[in-house]
C-alpha cells in the first residue's frame, strides 16, 4: 500500500515538483468517461473513412435527361428543367447495370474503416440498379403528370390543347416569360401558360383544372386571371391595322379580277352570357336575334384572312351599323379603300364621307327579281365574303371558351378599370388565332 506521508510526514501537494507528489488519476484505470471519448474517437473515424470511400466510389456527372425531351432544351427558364432525378451519366441505361438475382442484394452495416475492392464493386452495383429503377419511376410519373411535359413535343397535342403548335406554344412562352413572374404554387410557368391555354381552349371549368393540376379551384382562378391580363397587354399587338402596300402585295388571287382595292372583310359576332343581375344590363345584353344574353363585337379581317380589327364588347341589344359608327373603325379609312359587308350593314353614307366605299349584296325588297347583273355580283361577293364567316367559325371552333356561356365572373370583374374581362378573352383569343393558319387559299 501506498504511504500519504512518504518523505516529510505531510500531506500530498497537488505540485509535480514536490518531493511527496503523487498523481491522483492514472491512465491503466477505466472510467465511463474515458470510455465514452474513446468510442466518440472512434465513431469520427469510422465517418471519415465512409466519406473518403464513398467520394471515391461516386464521380460527378451531369443530370440525366430523357432523350424523348428534346424541343424543352431551348426554352430559357429555370423552372422548366426539372431537378428531380439523380446524377447519372447520359449513355448509362438500366440494361447496363445487371445484378445476379440469385445473389440477393445485401447491405453492408458492419463499421470497417477500409472496403474491400469486392465490398465496393457490389456497392456500385447496387448504387447503379437504384438509379435505374429511380429513372424508370420518374419516366412513368412524368407520363401521369398532365401539363407540358404530357406533349412530348407533339403538335397533335399541342393543337389539341392549346390551339398552338408545340415550336409555336414553346415560342409564345419564351416572349411572355420575361413578363411573368413565378407564383408561389408547386406549377412551373410555362405549366401555368398551359392551364390558360387549355381553358380558353377546351372550355373546361376551374374544378376539373383543379382535378388535373391538383390545385385549389380559387389558386386556378388567380392563375387565369394573372395570365390573361399579361396576354392581353403583350399579344393585343397582335390585332394590327395592316398599310396599303402590304395588303396589296398579300392579296390573294381570288380576290384580282373584281375586288383589287378590298382591305377589309367585316362582319359582328355574338358571345352568349349568363343573365345579369341588373334590370338595365338585362335590357342592354338581350339580344332579339340570338334570344339570348350576349356580348357583340365587330371584326374585321384581311384578305388574306387575319384579323386586323376587334372593336370593344357592346350589349347585345345594339345595332350593327351603331357598333359599327360608335367602334372607331371609319377612322382607320384612308381615300379610296374598298370594304366589305353584310346586307345588315347600311352605311353606304358613313363611308362615303370618308371618301371609300362600302360594297354590299343587291337587296330584294321592293323587286320582284334581281337583274343578271345584280345575282352575278351579290355571288362573286358571296365567295369571298364568307371568308370572315369562316374565320370567325374558326375562331370560336379553336378556343370554345368562346362557344359556351360566359360566367357573369368572366365578363366583367370588380377589379377591372379599364377593359371587361370579356374583352380581354376575347382579344387573346382573336391574337391567337392570328398566329396559327389561315383559312383564306392563296
Amino acid at each position: 500500500m501506498l504511504c500519504l506521508y512518504c518523505v516529510i510526514g505531510a500531506p500530498v501537494h497537488s505540485s509535480a515538483s514536490h518531493v511527496d507528489y503523487v498523481p491522483s488519476l492514472f491512465s491503466f484505470v477505466g472510467s465511463p468517461v474515458k470510455r465514452r471519448l474513446a468510442e466518440s474517437v472512434q465513431r469520427h473515424s469510422r465517418s471519415l473513412a465512409r466519406s473518403r470511400t464513398t467520394a471515391s466510389a461516386v464521380s460527378p456527372s451531369p443530370i440525366f435527361r430523357s432523350p424523348s425531351q428534346p424541343c424543352l432544351e431551348d426554352v430559357v427558364d429555370e423552372e422548366v428543367v426539372y431537378t428531380d432525378v439523380l446524377p447519372l451519366s447520359s449513355t448509362a441505361t438500366a440494361s447496363d447495370f445487371v445484378v445476379d438475382s440469385a445473389a440477393p442484394l445485401k447491405v453492408t452495416v458492419s463499421v470497417q474503416t477500409e472496403l474491400s475492392g469486392a465490398e465496393i464493386d457490389r456497392q456500385d452495383q447496387e448504387l447503379a440498379f437504384l438509379r435505374s429503377k429511380v429513372i424508370s419511376y420518374q419516366s412513368e410519373l412524368q407520363e401521369c403528370t398532365f401539363g407540358v411535359r404530357s406533349l412530348q413535343c407533339d403538335d397533335d397535342a399541342a393543337k389539341f390543347y392549346t390551339g398552338l403548335s408545340y415550336i409555336m406554344l414553346m415560342t409564345l412562352f419564351k416572349y411572355l416569360s420575361a413578363f411573368v413572374k413565378k407564383s408561389a404554387t408547386r406549377l412551373s410557368r410555362i405549366d401555368e401558360l398551359f392551364l390558360v391555354l387549355v381553358k380558353l381552349r377546351l372550355n373546361l371549368t376551374n374544378e376539373d383544372l383543379g382535378y388535373r393540376f391538383k390545385l385549389h379551384r380559387c389558386t386556378i382562378t388567380k392563375i387565369f386571371h394573372k395570365w390573361l391580363n399579361i396576354m392581353y397587354t403583350k399579344l393585343a399587338p397582335l390585332i394590327a391595322w395592316p398599310d396599303r402596300q402590304s395588303v396589296r402585295l398579300t392579296l390573294p388571287s381570288i380576290f384580282h379580277a373584281n375586288y383589287p382595292k378590298l382591305v377589309c372583310i367585316i362582319d359582328c359576332t355574338e358571345i352568349f352570357i349568363e343573365r345579369p343581375f341588373g334590370l338595365k344590363a338585362r335590357a342592354i345584353t338581350y339580344s332579339n336575334y340570338k334570344k339570348h344574353n350576349t356580348v357583340k363585337y365587330l371584326i374585321g379581317i384581311t384578305p388574306t384572312g387575319s384579323i386586323s380589327f376587334l372593336s370593344q364588347g357592346w350589349g347585345g341589344r345594339v345595332t350593327d351599323d351603331h357598333l359599327t359608327r360608335s367602334s372607331g373603325f371609319l377612322n382607320k379609312l384612308i381615300p379610296g379603300d374598298v370594304v366589305m359587308a353584310d346586307r345588315g350593314f347600311r352605311l353606304e353614307e358613313d363611308f362615303a364621307l370618308q371618301q371609300s366605299q362600302l360594297i354590299v349584296p343587291a337587296f330584294t325588297r321592293g323587286k320582284k327579281q334581281l337583274t343578271a347583273e345584280e345575282v352575278e355580283r351579290s355571288r362573286s361577293m358571296s365567295n369571298v365574303r364568307i371568308h370572315v364567316e369562316r374565320v370567325i367559325g374558326v375562331l370560336k371552333n379553336r378556343y370554345t371558351i368562346l362557344q359556351g356561356t360566359l360566367p357573369v365572373t368572366l365578363v366583367k370583374r370588380a377589379t377591372d378599370a379599364n377593359c371587361p374581362t370579356v374583352d380581354k378573352i376575347m382579344t387573346v383569343c382573336c391574337a391567337l388565332c392570328n398566329l396559327g393558319d389561315t383559312v383564306v387559299p392563296e
